[in-house]
């Protein structure tokens, strides 16, 4: 299944930029962009505002040496200083334990690959979140930036955060077959069909379900899905008793191709009976074919959606995660 980065038909079972995979990174957690056994990742910022606005009046000002910090267990921070002289310090941290819902995805292909990350967490006391994401600024330029924000109920103050980002995210974690059945199946506890949103079931160690409509389409080869519980492989037949053939998940080395792979998990949500969801959100789109599905593991239940985007049942769309992050426009 997921060899990073995603799309299928073709394309190798090779993974990413990591020299050494590390498998003990928590699941959709941002510490993926850090470098294999350092404690942090830097990645410089410019032209940032800080925004802070009460009930009193509304402060805007410049930050300078500022940053964006990943630690290695995935919490996050803005490090700067208000002014060109003093030293920089943290101005904005979440921690990835607090997180409601986190998530980062790539896509596109292999010659420009997009990473986006996304994080928030809502409480009685206020919120806030974490946004990194790719915007288009002309027909040919693309650049990236980050947004926070932090609301304090008690306080009635929120305050924002905007930069660009100099460099860009980059993948350090292999997101192959081993992750996903260690998050997604057996080794996750995964032991029941949850046929809330498609009918299926879970036999000889699979969990097999129907992606598309078989009347419409009885040709698509995509259409039954089967996932390998104990290895995380996915493959697809054109028919519930027909032969099945593995999807190899590989960005698209053309530039006619567009993949995507994504993750997020979700914690405290009353539609996942308070337990801790994962999901994760791949497929392909070209001239000749498009595949997309997301799928959910919580307590024990596997749960596929029948949606194209990367929202599962009670999830919320990560900002930024859209049609490009983690789906298809329809």
């Amino acid at each position: 299944m997921l060899s990073l980065l995603a799309a299928c038909g073709g394309g190798s079972d090779s993974a990413a930029p990591a020299a050494t995979p590390l498998p003990e990174v928590a699941w959709a957690s941002p510490a993926v962009f850090v470098t294999p056994g350092a404690s942090s990742k830097s990645f410089a910022l410019t032209m940032c505002e800080h925004e802070i606005d009460n009930d009193d009046e509304e402060v805007e000002q410049l930050l300078y040496k500022a940053s964006l910090q990943i630690a290695s267990n995935g919490d996050v921070s803005i490090v700067a200083s208000t002014t060109e002289t003093a030293t920089a310090t943290t101005v904005w941290s979440m921690a990835f334990a607090d997180a409601q819902n986190a998530s980062w995805s790539v896509s596109g292909n292999t010659q420009t690959p997009t990473y986006s990350l996304y994080m928030s967490s809502n409480g009685r006391s206020g919120n806030k979140s974490l946004n990194v994401y790719r915007q288009q600024i002309s027909e040919t330029e693309f650049a990236y930036y980050v947004r926070t924000y932090d609301y304090d109920n008690n306080a009635d103050t929120s305050i924002e955060i905007e930069c660009s980002l100099t460099g860009k995210l980059e993948l350090q974690v292999n997101a192959d077959q081993a992750r996903a059945a260690k998050n997604l199946g057996t080794a996750a506890g995964v032991t029941t069909y949850d046929d809330y949103s498609i009918d299926g079931r879970i036999e000889g160690g699979n969990a097999f379900w129907q992606q598309n409509d078989y009347e419409s389409a009885p040709q698509d080869k995509y259409n039954f899905m089967r996932f390998n519980l104990g290895t995380g492989e996915l493959s697809s037949s054109n028919a519930n008793t027909g032969t099945y053939a593995a999807i190899s998940l590989s960005l698209p080395s053309g530039t006619s191709s567009y993949g995507v792979y994504g993750e997020t998990v979700s914690r405290n949500n009353y539609t996942f009976d308070y337990k801790e969801a994962k999901s994760i959100c791949l497929g392909f789109e070209s001239m000749q074919a498009g595949f997309g599905l997301s799928v959910t593991a919580f307590g024990n239940k596997f749960y596929p959606s029948n949606s194209r985007f990367f929202v599962s049942r009670g999830l919320e769309t990560p900002q930024g995660l859209g049609g490009e992050g983690c789906g298809f426009e329809d």
